[in-house]
């Protein structure tokens, strides 16, 4: 097995990034800054099953890697969340999971090891939204936050508040799960200073803006931007998506 030599501190960000935009590239420049990173790493979705119609992989992928190229410095692209899903989308899938949702989850734990054990020598911390925090108990996913970023990799969670959270509305979510509490008191999570989403860029809104004819302002990269009016028919896909 192949593994880098690579060293440093890097931010891992998971998202549809369905479009990527300029409140992803706040996340990802805020988590560089907050935890003094060398870089990040935006790991777009593969299969979305909760989104039938979102646009596919590779169209977001590509679309992502455009809204990046000013900052390409410190912020890369990765696909092997869809990498992992298209090795195994002709075999058993029964194998990973009883439903898609569980299947792919499966698949983008499979792609996130993958990335860790390649690299080795990477100090990762893991970016998230509070809102997906909250929903660590829910979806019971101890066995790759803990089991895997808390056990195995020993990295971090670098969380930034949504939708008028505090940190104390956020641990009043999560302090029931007993593994969720208690690496939340261990300092597992840490909340960045830097940064809050604020709710005006939410990915829905852009679309619909895009959707009636109104652009998408300052929300997107200029790149993007100019893809989405070269290529109108991304808009009509939007359309099945909202």
């Amino acid at each position: 097995e192949e593994t880098s030599k690579v060293e440093g501190r890097i931010a891992l960000q998971p998202g549809s990034m369905n479009p990527y935009t300029n409140g992803h590239l706040s996340v990802s420049l805020a988590g560089i800054l907050s935890a003094d990173l060398g870089g990040a790493i935006v790991a777009t979705a593969g299969l979305i099953p909760e989104k039938p119609y979102a646009l596919s992989a590779k169209l977001r992928y590509w679309m992502t890697q455009l809204a990046v190229k000013d900052v390409f410095s410190w912020v890369r692209v990765a696909s092997v969340r869809d990498d992992v899903f298209q090795v195994f989308r002709n075999e058993d899938l029964s194998l990973w999971g009883n439903d898609r949702a569980e299947q792919v989850r499966m698949m983008d734990m499979a792609g996130f090891i993958w990335l860790f054990r390649s690299n080795p020598n990477i100090k990762w911390v893991y970016l998230a939204g509070s809102d997906k925090v909250a929903d660590y108990p829910v979806k019971n996913e101890v066995d790759f936050i803990k089991e895997v970023l808390h056990d195995k990799v020993h990295a971090k969670v670098l969380y930034f508040l949504r939708d008028q959270e505090t940190r104390e509305s956020l641990y009043n979510k999560i302090k029931f799960t007993p593994w969720v509490e208690s690496l939340w008191r261990e300092g597992f999570f840490q909340q960045s200073n830097n940064y809050s989403t604020p709710a005006d860029v939410a990915a829905n809104k852009i679309k619909r803006q895009i959707i009636q004819g109104k652009g998408a302002g300052d929300l997107l990269s200029p790149a993007l931007t100019d893809v989405l009016v070269q290529y109108p028919e991304i808009g009509k896909l939007y359309e099945l998506e909202i």
